[in-house]
């Protein structure tokens, strides 16, 4: 059996492969997603309210945020925007979304800057998820 979330991450891998595979750029043009030491810290709360009951703080990191790094954060936020929390699928408020994308930067080497993320979910979606 596989963990809750699992298929997220198997989804989002099998993804850069097909762009990989498919000859198509897996990295996006546009503007880079720049968050605040507080937008971090508030996604951490975050995380802990409403991701800690199924993914410990591991998830988050490292394989997960590298498969999409490069890229368009919606293909992070998607899934999550989609699925999660479980309980509750899409309930998520705009603060909280931007938030939680900032903690997991943060948590992959992603420095924080003077420039919050955007609440709005098209304007977040379509930034570029940095690389640490």
């Amino acid at each position: 059996p596989f963990a809750r979330g699992r298929s997220v991450i198997q989804a989002l891998l099998i993804l850069g492969l097909i762009i990989t595979l498919g000859g198509f750029t897996a990295f996006a043009k546009g503007e880079e997603a720049v968050f605040t030491a507080e937008q971090a810290s508030l996604g951490e709360r975050v995380a802990e309210r409403y991701c800690s009951q199924c993914h410990d703080r591991s998830y988050f990191e490292g394989s997960l945020y590298r498969a999409v790094q490069g890229q368009q954060a919606k293909y992070l936020l998607d899934p999550i925007q989609s699925t999660m929390p479980q309980d509750r699928p899409g309930t998520l408020k705009p603060r909280h979304t931007a938030a939680l994308l900032a903690w997991i930067m943060s948590l992959n080497g992603v420095e924080s800057g003077d420039k919050s993320l955007p609440k709005n979910y098209d304007q977040l979606s379509n930034l570029i998820l940095p690389k640490p």
